[in-house]
């Protein structure tokens, strides 16, 4: 407490002399609430007051940190740092840390891809706010990297910010290869960051690793929670140019993004993954060619608050949906979603385009589901102001607003050219106030797409719908179609023309169409309306309820205005009610209705049911009933007898009983049944059977002459009693055996015979004379037939070799040369003298067998004919692809240095006529203009060609073909304001700037100079139509009166900056004093406070620390 309290007065002091600044983070009356502790404070600066318990260390912003024995450090900065190295926070520390109104500046580039100018890792937490409210982090004007990176692929870093500004940082790796990765003003890796209040603000990823997240970039996991604060001015050349989430969370309750730019997708916000947005978030002034507000891809996604206002693109001005191309993604706008004021070409509320990629482009579909909100006063300069559905995407809207809209070619309100069929509608939805060049154009349906009604519509204002197609004499045009109850034609306004929409019934369906109905003359009937029908859509006219007449029993009434029968089909007689008349044998009804008297019937007994059983000796009763009208008659039924059943007789076994033939009752239990009892067994003996060597024996034993009954035990075989023989070896002429056993008792043998071997002539036993050989058994020395020598091959220089004994004979074969080929007489060539290919030789006989060709001489590969040097190449490629195996390795290596000269000498040829051809072809250089595009595309074709050739190849092209090239040059870089010189602009005139045309192409536009001066891009716009440059009134507006010189600069050149304009003052403003020109390219700010004021503050805080100082003084003596 003692260390807390001793710093008080210092830290006053220093308050005091501080709040001499500018603090524009202050209520009117110097209070605000810390960051850390939630609590009022007045004391901004000292960190003490009444967050009681954390103790805050003033730090130089360059010093080590002490964090503690708790990880845990709370400083505040004491003045501006300048850091030659990030500020590491890791291994689980906790740094908060206050900026006080001060900054944070790196001053060297970082060193790899998780440089920073804070980097958090390693587990550990930042916790970043700003007291006074101007605080920054950020890197000198000249320095690269990122301002903040969290976490790596190993580790998280997590991040919470109250206040303080991250801006300024920039990734460019065309110029500073190691300041990779993306996320100039925050990257994130797998790690958290919460964002209550500050900025990040004019970061810039110019080049990055993947060109995304200008301000923040959130990545490989984590969660990304906004609840306050500002992300604006941030750009990326590719995506996110304020915030890009890809594998993260995105969760936006509170703030602004605004003013960012990516050149291609999601110039406020991109994700990939859960996206929550609240009502607290706007999303304003954001650009990019695709989705200009928020890009969304390869999720379901749900906008349930929030606005989004103001923002431009391509496609997509305020959304843009795209689903994977494998699945189905949803987009959904609910609840008080505000999609207003955003601008594209097509799309420009919401834009939806279905995922594609080369093998699965039609498998995934992008989807829109409006349940709630509001899209309106959107515009698009193309198609669909409001909504734009692009091939194969859904469409479903149950509710909210798509109002006030306007495009320019169709689809004021809602453009669907999405899945046929796929437009569904129900509930209270309200489309309506959209238009195309004025005129009405709510819902625009092309090629033939059609709205499906798929519950009741509540909505009392109509529909309005424009089909590409109109209907005409002969085709009506359908719009829309439901079941009969929901798909009326009050729900919907035909917006082509005045044609009305009528309703055509198909089953239990309505199809709504638009038709100029040819109504028929003749009666169309049902049963309950009788109308005229359309020959073209089958629709209904004068439709009219059937009426008059009186329907019978048996026939419909007649409609007394059609004259057709109406009604149900007659239902005739009734019968079924009343009571039955009956007698003994019939019975008969009257009809309820009309009192016919229907036929007598007989009656229709039942089988009957017996109501007393009879038995063997008494009689029984059946009552049979009538199954129409449930009449009775009874019948008396006579008494059984025994029913006697038959059991056959069953004789007595051995173990068994049995029976003679008896009788039965089936009625009672009468029976004739006697028992006859068992027999016994009748034995027979069998006599004993010895067991043999492979067969069973068995003992005597009994059997039964009547069953089964038997002692029978059987005895195992005995086995083989083996006696061994021994072995015969086998000769050329006669057999032999192996070893082998035979039985003592029975015949068994395991004797197998050896066949004779047959005579053996090996190669090393055969003799020979010079013309025949022969050879001798190895073992018994009996000879083989004498052959004559075959086989082998003569050649130059040896005789053939009989294959079979290996011995040479015969003759040379003076035609078959061996021993390889050579190449002799080869001559290299000279600047003077032509050289040969050299000959082929035989190098077994030394016989000359091919001629070689000639090799130019060096000096004419740049001076010969083009078709002698291809003459020369084709016959030597020609001789080196027949003799190439004949030479050395370094002979092969000379005549292919000699071939490859004469190809690079025409490949020069050819180069310089195509150059010379470009810089002839292009257009006369006095009739063109520096803004002629087909001029500028000639030129630099023509000039790359050119630039493409080497010194010797130019030679060739000669001076005419330069100068072609030069004076084109100087012709498309005579760069001059054609309109606007000499102008002039009066001060407060809000509503115009001034522009200024020049004769350059627009893509070429590098900046402009304003007295030596260069302006910031964001007070200029600039057009196509060579190029239209705009001064913005708000930056005329911060220059004083005068003359001003003007020059515009091109990537190849500029103006002469001798053209001028003139600013004015009105009467009432105070004149400029000019011999003190403002600086054109910054506005100027408000007066400093008359130093006295704060002197006097200085003096009363000063007497204020030393009477609470001698206060404490006292006490301690006491």
């Amino acid at each position: 407490m003692k260390v807390r309290k001793g710093v008080f007065g210092a830290v006053l002091l220093l308050c005091a002399t501080l709040c001499m600044t500018n603090v524009t983070a202050l209520a009117d009356d110097g209070t605000h609430t810390h960051p850390i502790c939630g609590t009022t404070h007045t004391d901004i600066g000292d960190h003490t007051g009444e967050c009681a318990d954390v103790v805050w260390t003033a730090w130089d912003g360059t010093s080590d940190i002490d964090y503690g024995d708790d990880n845990t450090a709370y400083v505040y900065l004491s003045g501006n740092a300048a850091r030659s190295e990030q500020l590491t926070v890791k291994d689980g520390k906790t740094l908060y840390l206050c900026l006080n109104g001060y900054s944070i500046t790196r001053t060297t580039d970082s060193t790899d891809a998780f440089d920073a100018v804070i980097r958090v890792y390693g587990n550990a937490q930042l916790v970043l706010c700003d007291c006074k409210g101007s605080g920054t982090i950020t890197h000198s004007a000249d320095v690269y990297g990122r301002g903040v990176r969290l976490g790596d692929s190993s580790s998280t870093g997590d991040f919470i910010m109250y206040g303080g500004e991250i801006s300024g940082n920039r990734i460019d790796i065309s110029t500073h290869s190691a300041a990779a990765g993306d996320g100039a003003g925050v990257e994130a890796q797998q790690s958290d960051f919460t964002m209550y209040g500050g900025k990040i603000t004019n970061n810039h990823v110019i080049n990055g690793s993947n060109n995304e997240g200008g301000g923040v970039n959130m990545h490989t996991g984590g969660t990304f929670t906004m609840y306050g604060g500002e992300i604006s001015g941030n750009a990326c050349s590719d995506t996110g140019g304020g915030v890009i989430s890809a594998g993260t969370y995105l969760k936006l309750y509170g703030g602004t993004i605004s003013n960012n730019t990516a050149d291609k997708r999601g110039g406020g916000v991109f994700t990939n993954m859960t996206l929550t947005i609240s009502d607290g978030i706007t999303i304003t002034g954001n650009k990019s060619e695709q989705g200009g507000g928020i890009y969304t891809y390869d999720e379901n996604i749900t906008i349930n608050g929030g606005n989004i206002t103001g923002n431009t693109a391509t496609y997509g001005g305020g959304v843009y949906h795209i689903g994977d191309y494998r699945t189905c993604d949803t987009l959904t706008i609910s609840g008080s979603a505000t999609i207003t004021g955003n601008t594209a070409t097509d799309g420009g509320g919401v834009y939806v385009e279905s995922g594609k990629n080369t093998s699965n482009w039609n498998k995934g579909q992008g989807a829109l589901q409006i349940n709630g909100g509001s899209i309106t006063n959107n515009t698009a300069t193309g198609n669909g102001g409001g909504v734009y559905i692009n091939e194969r995407g859904l469409l479903t809207i149950t509710g909210g607003n798509v109002t006030d809209n306007t495009a320019t070619v169709n689809g004021g309100g809602v453009y669907f050219n999405g899945e046929s069929k796929k437009f569904n509608i129900s509930g209270n939805i309200n489309v309506t106030g959209n238009k195309k060049s004025g005129k009405a154009n709510n819902i625009y349906l092309p090629n033939g797409q059609i709205i499906k009604i798929m519950g009741e519509l509540t909505n009392t204002a109509p529909i309005g719908v424009t089909t590409e197609v109109e209907p005409n004499s002969s085709n009506y045009v359908q719009i829309a179609s439901g079941r009969a109850a929901y798909a009326t034609p009050d729900k919907f306004q035909y917006e082509n023309n005045d044609t009305s929409i009528s309703a055509v019934l198909s089953g239990s369906n309505n199809l709504l169409v638009a038709c100029e109905h040819n109504w028929g003359t003749t009666w169309q009937t049902d049963s309950i309306s009788h109308w005229h029908s359309c020959s073209i859509c089958n629709g209904k006219d004068n439709i009219v309820n059937h009426s008059g007449g009186t329907a019978t029993c048996t026939e419909k009434a007649i409609c007394e205005g059609c004259s057709l029968p109406y009604g149900n089909t007659p239902p005739g007689h009734d019968f079924t009610g009343g009571t039955w008349q009956t007698d003994a044998d019939h019975h008969w009804k009257k009809c309820s209705r009309c009192d016919v008297t229907d036929t007598e019937s007989p009656h229709e007994w039942n089988s009957g049911k017996v109501t007393t059983q009879p038995t063997c000796t008494t009689a029984g009763q059946k009552t049979y009933t009538c199954t129409v009208c449930s009449a009775t008659k009874i019948e008396t039924l006579d008494a059984l007898g025994h029913n006697f059943a038959k059991y056959d007789a069953k004789a007595a076994t051995c173990t068994e009983i049995g029976w003679n033939t008896y009788f039965t009752c089936t009625n009672c239990n009468y029976t004739t049944y006697k028992e006859i009892a068992a027999l016994g067994h009748d034995k027979i003996s069998h006599k004993a059977k010895a067991a043999t060597c492979t067969e069973k024996g068995w003992n005597a034993y009994d059997t039964c002459s009547r069953c089964d009954y038997t002692t029978y035990k059987e005895i195992a075989a005995l086995g083989h009693d083996k006696v061994s023989h021994k072995a015969k070896t086998a000769t050329c002429t006669e057999i032999g055996w192996n070893a082998y056993d035979t039985c003592s008792r029975c015949n068994y043998s395991t004797y197998k015979k050896i066949a004779a071997l047959g005579h053996v002539f090996t190669n090393d036993t055969w003799q020979s004379d010079a013309n025949w050989h022969w050879k001798k058994c190895s073992r018994c020395g009996a000879a083989c037939e004498k052959r004559k020598h075959t086989g082998g091959t003569a050649t130059c220089k040896d005789r053939a070799v009989c294959t079979t004994c290996s011995k040479a004979y015969g003759t040379l074969d003076a035609k078959h040369h061996v021993g390889g080929t050579e190449i002799r007489d080869m001559v290299e060539p000279t600047t003077k003298k032509a050289g040969h290919t050299g000959n082929s030789y035989c190098k077994g006989c030394n016989t000359k067998l091919s001629d070689g060709t000639v090799i130019p001489v060096i000096s004419n590969l740049s001076t010969g004919k083009k078709s002698d040097l291809a003459t020369a190449l084709k016959a030597m490629e020609k001789f080196l692809n027949s003799h190439g195996s004949n030479y050395t390795a370094n002979q092969k290596k000379q005549l292919i240095a000699n071939i490859n000269a004469i190809k690079s000498a025409l490949k020069s040829i050819e180069n310089t006529e195509k150059a010379v051809k470009k810089a002839e072809a292009m257009p006369a250089a006095d009739k063109i203009q520096p803004d002629n595009k087909a001029a500028i595309d000639a030129y630099e074709s023509a000039k790359k060609a050119y630039d493409a050739l080497s010194a010797g190849e130019k030679n060739m092209a000669g001076e005419h073909t330069k100068a072609i090239l030069d004076t084109m040059l100087k012709a498309l870089t005579a760069y001059d304001i054609t309109s606007g010189d000499g102008s002039t602009w009066k001060e407060n005139n809000k509503d115009n700037g001034l522009t200024f045309k020049v004769n350059g192409y627009h893509k070429k536009f590098a900046g402009i100079v304003i007295n030596g001066t260069v302006v910031d891009k964001k007070y200029y716009e600039i057009e196509a139509g060579s190029t239209i440059i705009t001064l913005k009134a708000e930056y005329l507006q911060t220059l004083p009166a005068g003359n001003y010189t003007l020059l515009v600069q091109y990537t190849d050149g500029s103006t002469d900056g001798e053209d001028t304009f003139t600013i004015t003052k009105n009467e009432s403003a105070t004149p400029s004093d000019p011999t003190n020109p403002t600086d054109p390219s910054s506005p100027k700010t408000g007066d400093n406070s008359h130093p006295v004021v704060w002197i006097g503050i200085l003096i009363v805080c000063a007497g204020i620390w030393m009477l609470l100082f001698f206060k404490k003084q006292k006490q301690e003596t006491k």
